[in-house]
């Protein structure tokens, strides 16, 4: 049986430069069944497939090319979370 991963983040961080504002997202990937937190899921957007691994408690840290983009979670043995509409 696959289960759903759930992302659960913590206040966006927002950093300004000169040229272009940048957003880091962070927070924590957790089983939607169990509430555990998850070790190891990759976190990366979808255009670029830049990203980062969560590390002890789940957690990540992603700073994203400007623009709109999509941030895909993954973790071996989870079906990915449904697109939103």
């Amino acid at each position: 049986m696959r289960t759903t991963l759930s992302i659960s983040l913590v206040p966006l961080l927002l950093t300004m430069t000169a040229a272009a504002p940048q957003v880091t997202i962070s927070g924590y990937v957790i089983d939607a069944n169990s509430g555990e937190r998850m070790i190891g899921a990759t976190v990366y957007e979808e255009e670029s497939f830049a990203g980062t691994v969560t590390y002890s408690y789940g957690f990540f840290s992603l700073t994203p090319a400007t623009g709109r983009n999509r941030i895909v979670l993954s973790y071996l043995g989870y079906a990915p979370p449904s697109p939103p509409k």
